[in-house]
């Protein structure tokens, strides 16, 4: 089937299946620029209609949707923080998944990891690529959207965790009830959208909570306006938030005034290229300097600043200490520093306590929401970041400066 002609404004948002790959068909709904969808289908990638804006919705089972509780982070370091709460979630890790996050908003993120290479042989046909999961608001209930097909069905928390594929018999929401439960967080409900009414007595006997009926659901429904924006998986940072922006860019690009531009901002790139080398010079000024401080201290080994530095703040540590003073990354001066905050813990809870590379790595007993919550007051009040992240039956928080 030839692809059908679209207005320029249209929007193609295509649900991404786990392991799919351009081959094979996908559904797809076109939308017009109100948002409203007028027309579906199912096909390969050559027989989608023309559209301004191409999304990809990738299916419940095709990314991790999770949400996080973590203390105040610099939006600096708020990725390598997700990363560190998602460690002992997730089976895979470092560069093996692509992970997205929403801005934190009153300590919460949901975060999204998928497959890198996966996505790599894909991507590049999509304008926005984001999760199902993340398309729907959440609330202090959980929500289960149900569908024709099995690729779209899941329970969404009320952190914001979504769990993929759930069965009909809800195990998969019996486990995560039971330890939803142990943490002082089971739902008051279970809302069901698009699911068979005869069935909610029985899940509601089986889980013990109740469930209600909710509005009917599809995965192509626009987002709500009080949505947040869901987080963008796409490899480019430069994505428009304008849908319809990419569609007008060659075009606009061929008139005049956009000749200017173009010739403007080349002129503001051979800048920075100029400014890149100097500042580049300068750097490579100071590491000699580094290196030659170092090699004057007596650092044999100096090659390069990667060397250098930590030869030097050794020796520096070391002057220190033959002085019978302490050095600023010492073990003890931080654990002193936390040491008002950790005795709010219940007696027991601390389980062990390492250092190493300037932080102290803390394992507790599972904690209520409320030691928590004075634990990363008291930690921030004294001006250290910890971040806490779910290991095994219990808690890690490691804790630095």
């Amino acid at each position: 089937m030839a692809a059908t002609p679209a207005p320029a404004s249209a929007v193609l948002r295509v649900l991404v299946p786990a392991g799919w790959t351009p081959e094979r068909p996908a559904a797809w709904a076109l939308a017009d620029a109100a948002g409203a969808v007028r027309e579906h289908g199912r096909g390969t990638p050559d027989t989608w209609p023309a559209a301004a804006w191409r999304e990809a919705i990738l299916a419940p089972g095709a990314a991790r949707v999770i949400g996080l509780a973590l203390p105040p982070v610099p939006p600096a370091r708020l990725a390598s923080a997700v990363r560190y709460a998602l460690e002992d979630r997730l089976a895979s890790g470092g560069d093996a998944l692509h992970v997205v996050s929403t801005p934190q908003r009153d300590g919460r993120v949901r975060a999204v990891a998928v497959d890198r290479a996966w996505l790599a042989t894909w991507a590049s046909r999509f304008d926005a690529i984001v999760a199902l999961p993340t398309r729907v608001a959440v609330d202090a209930d959980w929500h289960w959207y149900a569908s024709a097909s099995a690729d779209e069905r899941f329970m969404l928390m009320a952190d914001g965790t979504a769990l993929a594929a759930v069965g009909p018999d809800a195990s998969d929401v019996l486990l995560a009830l039971r330890s939803a439960r142990a943490n002082d967080a089971a739902p008051a409900r279970i809302v069901a959208h698009g699911a068979d009414a005869s069935a909610f007595a029985a899940w509601t006997d089986a889980l013990g909570v109740p469930v209600v009926a909710g509005s009917p659901w599809r995965w192509d429904a626009p987002a709500a306006a009080h949505v947040p924006a869901p987080p963008d998986l796409a490899f480019s940072s430069a994505v428009s938030s304008d849908p319809y922006a990419g569609a007008a860019a060659w075009r606009v690009a061929l008139k005049p005034a956009a000749r200017i531009a173009l010739a403007a901002l080349a002129v503001y790139a051979l800048g920075l290229a100029g400014a890149w080398a100097y500042a580049r010079i300068d750097a490579w000024r100071h590491e000699r300097a580094v290196v030659a401080a170092a090699r004057d201290a007596g650092v044999a080994d100096a090659d390069n600043v990667a060397t250098a530095l930590p030869a030097l703040a050794a020796q520096y540590r070391n002057a220190l200490h033959r002085a019978g003073k302490q050095a600023p990354d010492d073990a003890l001066p931080l654990l002193a520093t936390a040491a008002p905050a950790l005795a709010a813990l219940p007696h027991g809870a601390l389980r062990r306590a390492t250092y190493a590379s300037g932080a102290w790595t803390f394992e507790t007993a599972p904690l209520a929401s409320d030691v928590r919550t004075r634990l990363d007051h008291a930690f921030a009040d004294a001006g250290l970041t910890a971040i806490a992240a779910t290991a095994g039956d219990g808690l890690r928080m490691r804790v630095t400066r």
